[in-house]
This record gives C-alpha cells, sequence and structure tokens, in this order.
C-alpha cells in the first residue's frame, strides 16, 4: 500500500506543472493551440476496428509538414488474468529517435497525445526542438539513434535582452514543470522517477542530457536518499522531505555544485 502511495505522489508531481498550460484541440482539423497560439497539428491516420484509442497520427507543423508519426500499438499477455496494454510509440522523422508514450486515457486519447506533445515543448517554431526531444526520449527510456550526439544549445540572437544567470551552487530556488528543474526560473536540467526492485528512483540531468546523478530510497519509513553519482561507488545521503522531497533533492545537488 506504501509502494503504491509513492507511485501516485510521483505520478502527481510529474503531472501538476503541465495543469497551468492551456491546451485547445479542433479534433476536426487536428489545430492544436496552446496558451491561445496556433502550436501544430494532430492528424488521424488511420482507425481500424472501430475501437477508441485504434488510431495513429501525424504530428505535423503548421504547414502540414510531418514532424513525427504516433503509431498505436498494443501488447496481449498469454496469461488470461493480465489485461493487455495499449501505448503509442512516436518516432521522430529528422532524428529516427523514438520513445512510447503510456499515459493518456481511452475516453480523451487525441487530446491526451496533444498535452503530452505540447507540454515536452516538442513543437517550436513550426520544428522539432532538438534538446526537448533529447530529454522526453531519455525520460521515457526510449531510443536515440546516436547517444553521443547530444543536442547544444546555440544563442545567434545577440541582441535580445540577457537574462541573468543564476549562480548554481549559490541558494537555489527550485520549481518543477512536468520532468524539467528550474533554478529562479531557469531551467537547468531534467529527471525520470521509476523503480528498481523495493526502490524508489530518481535519474538526474543536466540540459544537454548528461547524467549528473541517481538518488534512490525505500518507499515509506524514514529511509533518506542514497545519491551516486556516474561511475562513482561512493554514496552519499541525503534527508527526505516529505513534504516537497524533489524540490529539496534538487535544490541540495544545485547547492552542492552537480550542476555545474
Amino acid at each position: 500500500m506504501k509502494k503504491k502511495f509513492s507511485v501516485i505522489i510521483l505520478f502527481l508531481l510529474f503531472v501538476k506543472a503541465s495543469l497551468g498550460q492551456d491546451v485547445d484541440l479542433d479534433k476536426k482539423t487536428g489545430l492544436v493551440k496552446v496558451d491561445g497560439k496556433e502550436s501544430f497539428l494532430l492528424i488521424a491516420q488511420s482507425s481500424f476496428l472501430g475501437g477508441i484509442g485504434n488510431t495513429d497520427y501525424s504530428l505535423q507543423n503548421l504547414q502540414k509538414e510531418e514532424l513525427a508519426y504516433l503509431k498505436y500499438k498494443t501488447e496481449r499477455s498469454s496469461n488470461p488474468n493480465v489485461q493487455s496494454r495499449s501505448y503509442y510509440t512516436i518516432t521522430f522523422l529528422k532524428s529516427g529517435d523514438f520513445c512510447n508514450i503510456m499515459n493518456f486515457t481511452s475516453l480523451s486519447v487525441m487530446k491526451s497525445l496533444a498535452k503530452a506533445i505540447a507540454g515536452a515543448g516538442l513543437v517550436v517554431n513550426n520544428a522539432i526542438d532538438p534538446v526537448a526531444e533529447w530529454n522526453y526520449v531519455v525520460m521515457n527510456n526510449g531510443i536515440v539513434r546516436d547517444p553521443n550526439s547530444k543536442p547544444v544549445v546555440v544563442n545567434v540572437n545577440v541582441e535580445q535582452e540577457q537574462k541573468p544567470v543564476p549562480v548554481l551552487n549559490a541558494a537555489a530556488e527550485i520549481a518543477i514543470k512536468e520532468n524539467k528543474i528550474y533554478n529562479h526560473s531557469e531551467q537547468i536540467g531534467v529527471y525520470k522517477s521509476g523503480t528498481m526492485g523495493v526502490f524508489n528512483t530518481v535519474q538526474v540531468y543536466k540540459s544537454d542530457g548528461t547524467k549528473i546523478a541517481e538518488a534512490k530510497r525505500q518507499p515509506g519509513g524514514d529511509d533518506d536518499w542514497t545519491v551516486t553519482k556516474p561511475g562513482s561507488v561512493q554514496e552519499l545521503n541525503i534527508l527526505y522531505d516529505n513534504t516537497s522531497p524533489l524540490e529539496k533533492l534538487f535544490k541540495y545537488l544545485v547547492e552542492k555544485g552537480y550542476f555545474n
């Protein structure tokens, strides 16, 4: 029961920030507006058996150029007591990277997919944002064509207003939006959560996709986070704060220079 409750808490932390985002979908045209601005098209491609959710979708920009393809899949178990599992695989056409989309409701599949795409910030200026794509594929345990080609953000507009860059090892002010980690309103990284045996785990990455830490703890009780760096066997214990567990974890990592 405690493990189930912990999973629910992690899920709520994952989706809480996206609730403030206004995603409007016109099911007839496939046009998706994000916060009132036309963003992308989600076009139904095929339907079979007349079932709800048995539809593939083409993710297109506003010029109707295809950016990614969403394929509906179902895995059936040989065990009659185990229900079949349905999901979508999203494949990005330019890179060939792909991952699964598991969280969608059977009564509003198209809207759920639109929210997932908008929430991840995948489409920017009528194209797939490479950093957002990398983060999304990594978070969802997908496959990248070339793991060594991490996207780099280059600012070519030298005349634009310069935002203050937070000092990463100073006092941190952490916010979480979906899987993104912000410090003083600037995105500094991403994370993905899951389970490994009896442990709840959190994988922490910088914004360029570089893994910087893994934290784990047993759900329930007073166990603290056990944190390790990639390639290191040294473990560090960090106090678990049940009021805002992830925020306090990331705050500690920032102030200890993990994101530098």
